[in-house]
């Protein structure tokens, strides 16, 4: 479990509390246009193999493991790979959380000669231009979840984060009718998810003067964090005049809740509307103590089917958007699996 993050709390004027969240390193580009078609270029030692029957060697810089969706993403990629060891070799490496060893990485994959790299980036700004830089070498570069920077790059696979943070907006102010107010629990700064899942959240609810923001803490995407800061919260803030909190992940929604349940404050008619749908948080939507959360489905067996493609030489999409649906107590019932893992 990680270390929980100490969080200095301070009222403003208005009665208001802000969180601080620490400078945030900020991303080097915009998403991607969809659905460019661009061709799947590979390398000549790619073809040779293709002619020769020798296998594939693909490279996954994972950028952490440390919540509960990454580790399945990590555990899916591998499944689905596995499933074609006839035709590739996989090698995994992982940044656990740090730009600097995810570059170092990059670099160990392309001395062990590898024909296309998959690549989910920590944070933007510093990953591009090693992503350029292997883009340039004329290998393939499929980036998952997180976007890049440029557009130096073979495709992009994953749910739109963008997308996710207008709805979430749109979904605030209808749950809110125009007035009240809200904790928001983030994540790690720099990553293009929270960068699109909170800024454009806000260019939404920004328009609405009478929705105000009581606290907006970085929770790093982890449930203990969260449960703690939570806390720190209740002592600040009258849980009585908490309309709704919005978490960049179900992890952080069920510490957050945790949290009020155990301040005992579960009776009270706070709506929660998260990101995920783990199996948790689809509970807690069944039981009534969640609102909503959006799914945000893995690009795991796309990312490997989309590989082998490219590799095969086909053309692929520059942008390939996963599909994302919020989930709340009307629909529900369509997406829970009580067998599930997750």
């Amino acid at each position: 479990m990680k270390k929980v993050i100490a969080l200095a709390l301070t009222l403003t004027m208005g009665g208001a509390l802000l969180l601080g969240c620490g400078d945030k390193e900020t991303s080097g580009g915009s998403s991607q246009a969809a659905s460019s078609a661009l061709s799947g270029s590979t390398s000549d030692s790619s073809g040779e193999k293709k002619a020769s029957g020798e296998k594939f060697k693909v490279g996954f810089s994972m950028d952490f493991t440390t919540n509960v969706w990454r580790a399945v993403l990590l555990e899916k990629m591998e499944e689905a790979a596995a499933a074609h060891a006839d035709e590739m070799d996989f090698v995994v490496t992982n940044a656990n959380a740090d730009s600097n060893k995810q570059i170092s990485d990059v670099e160990d994959l392309l001395a062990q000669d590898i024909d296309l790299l998959i690549i989910t980036p920590y944070v933007t700004e510093p990953l591009t231009p090693i992503i350029e830089e292997v883009y340039d070498q004329g290998i393939p570069v499929i980036v998952i979840d997180h976007e890049s920077g440029s557009d130096k790059y073979t495709t992009f696979i994953g749910a739109s984060n963008s997308q996710i943070g207008q709805k979430a907006g749109e979904t605030i102010v209808e749950l809110l009718d125009g007035k009240g107010n809200v904790i928001e629990l983030s994540g790690t700064p720099g990553m293009q998810a929270t960068i699109d899942r909170g800024d454009v959240m806000h260019e939404v609810v920004d328009e609405y003067p009478d929705i105000k923001f009581l606290a907006n803490v970085n929770c790093e995407y982890d449930q203990a964090t969260a449960m703690q800061s939570m806390e720190d919260i209740l002592q600040n803030v009258n849980p009585e005049d908490i309309d709704l909190i919005y978490t960049y992940n179900d992890a952080m929604a069920l510490g957050a809740r945790q949290a009020i349940v155990d301040a005992g404050y579960g009776d009270l008619d706070i709506k929660i509307l998260s990101i995920d749908a783990q199996k948790k948080a689809m509970e807690y939507i069944k039981e009534g103590a969640m609102y909503g959360t959006f799914t945000y489905p893995w690009p795991s067996e796309k990312a490997i089917e989309t590989a082998l493609e490219i590799l095969n030489g086909k053309e692929v999409d520059k942008y390939i958007e996963l599909e994302t649906v919020l989930i709340t107590a009307e629909n529900v019932d369509e997406y829970y699996d009580p067998d599930s893992d997750y």
